[in-house]
C-alpha cells in the first residue's frame, strides 16, 4: 500500500468518524453521497469504519443519558434530604 493510499485512509478513518458522530447527534447523513467517488475497495472500507464508529457514538450517547439520569437523581434526592431537615 503506497503512501497516498494510507493517507487517504487515514482521512477517510476521519470523515466516517465524524459523519458518525454527527448521526448520533441526529443529523442526517447520506452515506451514498459520501461515497459516490470513492472506489469499490475505499467504499467498503469507510463504511465498515462508519458502522463502526456509528456504534461507539451510539453507546456512548446512551453512556451519557445514563449519567445524566443518575446525577439527576442524586440531586433530587439531596434536595429532599435538605428538604426534609429544614
Amino acid at each position: 500500500m503506497g503512501e497516498a493510499e494510507l493517507m487517504a485512509l487515514k482521512n477517510f478513518d476521519f470523515l466516517a468518524r465524524s459523519f458518525a458522530r454527527m448521526r448520533a447527534q441526529g443529523l442526517k447523513v447520506d452515506v451514498e453521497a459520501i461515497t459516490g467517488n470513492m472506489t469499490d475497495a475505499q467504499r467498503v472500507w469507510f463504511c465498515e469504519r462508519f458502522r463502526r464508529y456509528c456504534e461507539q457514538a451510539q453507546c456512548a450517547r446512551e453512556q451519557e443519558k445514563k449519567l445524566a439520569a443518575q446525577q439527576s437523581r442524586t440531586v433530587q434526592g439531596s434536595s429532599e434530604l435538605e428538604e426534609e431537615s429544614a
